[in-house]
């Protein structure tokens, strides 16, 4: 990769879980070989994925999450003065920013951004709609600071035009680009396990929580159960909704279908996905989930709702399976007829060719490039003499 001597990129992200880690990575990842230098502000499991690099500074910063309503107000606060006092000392070394997790609600940095005129790139991997599916009271004040990241940034990117419309951005059109860091290893995420040879497991890969149509899943069980005693269900990931789930399997006396295994490490994910003969994803709102690349690599066919970037990728009866809608019916029925589909094997092919053509790293890292060069090229067309 030739780097660009002359960009030399911020990149500001709130601290992150270990989930979301493989997201920063990848983006770190592409911006490293395209940049002659990141200054680099995060916190928790993203503050060393740029420890080794020569070419980066870190600036860690560490959150701690709190239940109490008045203690997350405060600590959300604190945490974006915090952010906004690193920024003002190093804004003048990188000539872009980039706005990553948390780039809809961090204000105190994008307001002093805009103030000291920098080039401001929001990266949205996801929307303040999935709060509202999951019913958090914070809901209305984080759509509030959204909006206003949204029209005091330079540019927006997301990861498809189908998320224009899907998460309110039309009044933003003029400053959206479309890239995403998303990219496979495929030595790792790779077929072992030969789909006859795989039992009737249907996946789900993770958060346990309101937005991902979890509960409705678990609502699908007994239906399937009654169309096939062998089957079985898989959970990996973690949640809010852990207890709720355990819950209803107790009281449907359902514990012997369903495997709950918490997080795995993503080096094992391959070994999961492996396993499954369909992976099912019944969200009410996605981004791009990295899953759904994992999955179609390892010849697991997805079957998954009809939104976000993901409609980019599965094409029904092509690539994958598009269900109508995520009430228990309606992924039940649609199961079946995944698994009854008769030219499976051709679905699988078809997937995993998709992403090994779309979703290499040199693939994903032109398209960053060219993203990043039409911003400056735009900005330089603006100058006035």
């Amino acid at each position: 990769m030739n780097k660009n001597k002359d960009l030399i990129i911020g990149l500001i992200s709130s601290p992150i879980a270990i989930p979301n880690k493989k997201q920063l990575f990848n983006l770190t990842k592409i911006l490293s070989d395209i940049s002659s230098h990141i200054y680099f502000i995060t916190g928790n499991a993203g503050s060393d994925l740029l420890q080794d690099n020569k070419n980066a500074d870190t600036y860690s910063i560490t959150y701690n999450k709190v239940d109490n309503k008045l203690a997350k107000i405060l600590g959300y606060i604190f945490l974006q003065i915090k952010i906004s006092f690193i920024f003002l000392k190093i804004a003048k070394k990188a000539n872009t920013w980039i706005f990553f997790h948390g780039s809809g609600t961090l204000l105190f940095p994008v307001f002093t951004a805009k103030i000291l005129g920098k080039k401001i790139i929001l990266m949205l991997p996801g929307s303040s709609k999935a709060l509202k599916y999951s019913n958090d009271p914070f809901y209305p004040v984080v759509k509030i600071l959204e909006s206003i990241n949204l029209k005091l940034s330079t540019n927006i990117i997301v990861y498809s035009s189908n998320l224009i419309s899907e998460w309110g951005l039309s009044a933003y059109r003029k400053k959206i680009l479309i890239a995403h860091e998303h990219f496979l290893d495929f030595d790792t995420f790779t077929i072992t396990r030969k789909y006859s040879d795989r039992i009737d497991i249907v996946g789900y890969v993770g958060r346990l929580s309101e937005e991902k149509g979890i509960l409705n899943l678990m609502q699908a069980i007994p239906d399937l159960i009654l169309w096939n005693k062998k089957i079985r269900i898989l959970i990996v990931g973690d949640g809010k909704l852990k207890n709720e789930i355990k819950s209803y399997l107790d009281e449907h006396q359902l514990n012997e279908y369903v495997n709950l295994i918490g997080w795995v490490h993503y080096n094992d994910l391959p070994n999961y996905l492996n396993l499954m003969k369909l992976l099912v994803l019944p969200s009410y709102s996605e981004g791009l989930p990295n899953v759904v690349l994992e999955a179609m690599a390892c010849g697991t066919p997805v079957l998954t709702t009809p939104i976000g970037a993901t409609l980019d990728i599965v094409k029904h009866n092509s690539t994958g399976f598009i269900m109508e809608e995520n009430s228990s019916k309606c992924i039940a029925e649609n199961i079946i007829n995944a698994f009854n589909y008769p030219n499976i094997e051709q679905i699988i092919k078809n997937a995993s060719n998709f992403v090994e053509n779309e979703f290499s790293y040199e693939n994903s890292v032109n398209v960053f490039e060219k993203t990043l060069n039409s911003i400056h090229e735009s900005q330089k067309s603006n100058i006035k003499f």
